[in-house]
């Protein structure tokens, strides 16, 4: 989640400094059990959003010299 925000901010989006302080309280009350969509359709041999969404912000790191790892 960080290295979009900072892919964002190096693209000229204006994130309030807590951004993110809404997903991790959201992640750590996430059960145990539960399974992100993605991996459901990756269990399921759908299509994934992957590649064009991480892809997207690992090319846009890239031209700004924002790193992706």
């Amino acid at each position: 989640m960080q290295e979009v925000v900072d892919v964002g901010r190096a693209c000229g989006v204006k994130f309030p400094p807590d951004v993110l302080d809404p997903w991790r309280a959201f992640l750590r009350g996430v059960p145990p059990d539960w399974t992100p969509s993605m991996a459901v359709d990756l269990r399921a041999g759908n299509r994934l959003e992957l590649p064009w969404l991480a892809g997207k912000i690992f090319l846009m790191g890239r031209e700004h010299g924002v790193p992706t790892p």
